[in-house]
């Protein structure tokens, strides 16, 4: 049986994943960088879509903004996992 939206929790990298990032925020500009995109677009496109799997209120990597002058904090290591799986999409047109 599928999982709910409300029973699904952020998948963590296995271990061996990106061990030079253990430890490591990224900024919304530093994630843009590693993504290669636009900040405006990563938020609208690929980090406001997923925003249920990818918050840390659910143990997703991501602290999203809570307003103008608020930083978003990025988990690097979790996060690059998460690109590496979505890489097509986020490359595409997103989910929006």
């Amino acid at each position: 049986m599928p999982a709910t939206k409300l029973q699904r929790r952020f998948e963590q990298p296995p271990e061996s994943v990106r061990p030079d990032l253990w430890g490591v925020t990224w900024t919304l500009q530093q994630f843009a960088d590693q993504v290669g995109r636009d900040s405006g677009w990563l938020v609208d496109h690929v980090l406001k879509p997923n925003e249920f799997d990818l918050s840390t209120d659910r143990g997703g990597p991501v602290r999203f903004s809570s307003g103008k002058g608020s930083a978003w904090k990025i988990k690097a290591r979790p996060m690059a996992y998460w690109i590496e799986k979505n890489w097509d999409r986020i490359q595409g047109s997103g989910w929006s």
